[in-house]
């Protein structure tokens, strides 16, 4: 689980995951593990290919997930979008360092 760089208050899976499943895939992560949204990924032709991008959103983060599909130069939807970016370094820039759930989570004290 990732912040986006340009909304790190949104806290999203990354998954590659090509192929037909990859809206069933999203629904089961967002159902099982506590995210904003999900971001199914598939390069073309890696490391230098085009990057696809399928974001699917919680409820909290239906908008969002548009606006920055959006921002990509994307589109979407009743909380899904999709966009692309050149290559696997762009892609990697879409995302901040360590979630602030990661960061609470290695700051907080040992269970005894």
């Amino acid at each position: 689980v990732r912040p986006f760089r340009q909304r790190p208050d949104i806290e999203c899976g990354v998954v590659n995951s090509p192929g037909s499943l990859q809206a069933e895939v999203a629904q089961q992560l967002l159902e099982k593990v506590e995210m904003d949204a999900v971001c199914v990924f598939e390069v073309e032709s890696p490391p230098l290919g085009l990057v696809r991008c399928n974001l699917y959103a919680s409820q909290v983060g239906a908008g969002v997930v548009e606006a920055i599909a959006a921002a990509h130069g994307g589109s979407g939807g009743q909380g899904r979008a999709s966009f692309c970016v050149p290559n696997v370094h762009a892609f990697q820039q879409l995302w901040a360092g360590q979630s602030a759930r990661a960061s609470d989570e290695a700051d907080a004290p040992p269970h005894e």
